[in-house]
């Protein structure tokens, strides 16, 4: 798949992917604490994958018979050993935002400043950020404000969960851009959840009183967040940004919070139930997809362009 199309294409999945598993994962956090939570739907993605990858490579094997050359195993375990860390990190500091009573609002709102954080950590790192995209990101953070009902605003330990949550998700996408250039999509996925999932489990173990009822109960929601929302979301995350730009991978990322309120309305729809509709998150519905637009205008080209334009006059 072209480059291009493969940072529009695959985020924007991701991001439907996403906005639809909002209502799941909003309904099991209230009976599920979350280290168990997130324990156990990293734990699904990572075997959920670990079966994919069995069978890709066993039919590329069979494809390619004596030329097949097995993966690097190693740089993946290595890579996911960073980003699961990191990405249990976000995860959890999210769960516990949520149990804080963080208004869902809020939450939402809060975790997707990671686009802000990406290109500022980025420029650390020699990652140069173009004229279009900073544009994008002043649409798009009123946009997401709109998108996301916040109608008052204050400043608590969930707040700052929620924060660092938002920070340690922006790190993610870094060390996902930094190992995915040289390790297979899938087997960096499937490695990240392993780990995080491992870590999340133990901590449930040692912090939280494991309800296996409540797990028995909520079977096929965790199930339906660990196959799809986490081992797909997050796999189309890491082929997204196989050589191209974090920054515009995690604008298109941010289109979830769209497609939350998208899936809130046909859900309430689909059960009779009362829809308040206000204008201004519909207002940030199209501010949103301005800035995605914005994003992938290069300005910085168009602006070389017309000097060289002049200078040839």
């Amino acid at each position: 798949m072209a480059k291009s199309i493969r940072q529009i294409v695959l985020p924007l999945v991701a991001a439907i992917i996403w906005g639809t598993a909002f209502v799941v994962q909003g309904d099991v956090a209230d009976k599920i604490s979350p280290f168990t939570f997130n324990g156990s739907r990293m734990i699904i993605a990572a075997l959920v994958l670990f079966g994919i990858i069995l069978v890709k490579e066993g039919v590329k094997k069979k494809k390619l018979g004596s030329e097949y050359k097995k993966p690097d195993v190693k740089k993946a375990l290595i890579g996911g050993v960073f980003c699961g860390v990191v990405l249990t990190v976000a995860v959890n500091l999210q769960q516990w935002g949520i149990t804080l009573k963080v208004r869902p609002a809020v939450s939402a709102f809060i975790t997707t400043l990671y686009m802000i954080f990406v290109p500022i950590f980025g420029l650390f790192f020699g990652k140069k950020t173009s004229a279009s995209v900073w544009i994008a990101l002043l649409i798009a953070v009123p946009a997401l404000y709109f998108v996301c009902g916040v109608k008052d605003f204050s400043f608590d330990a969930g707040t700052l969960l929620m924060i660092m949550c938002a920070v340690m998700f922006a790190v993610h996408i870094l060390v996902v851009d930094r190992f995915t250039q040289d390790c297979d999509g899938f087997n960096l996925s499937c490695a990240q959840f392993f780990v995080g999932g491992v870590i999340s489990l133990v901590c449930a173990l040692i912090f939280e009183k494991i309800s296996f009822t409540a797990l028995f109960e909520n079977g096929w929601q965790i199930l339906y967040v660990g196959a799809i929302s986490s081992a797909a979301g997050y796999t189309l995350q890491i082929e997204a940004q196989k050589g191209t730009n974090p920054t515009c991978v995690c604008i298109l990322l941010c289109l979830e919070s769209v497609f939350a309120l998208i899936a809130e309305s046909i859900i309430y729809a689909i059960r009779g139930q009362s829809f308040v509709y206000e204008p201004l998150r519909y207002l940030g519905c199209a501010l949103m997809l301005v800035a995605v637009v914005v994003a992938q205008i290069d300005v910085d080209e168009i602006i070389e362009k017309v000097k060289n334009d002049k200078k040839g006059k």
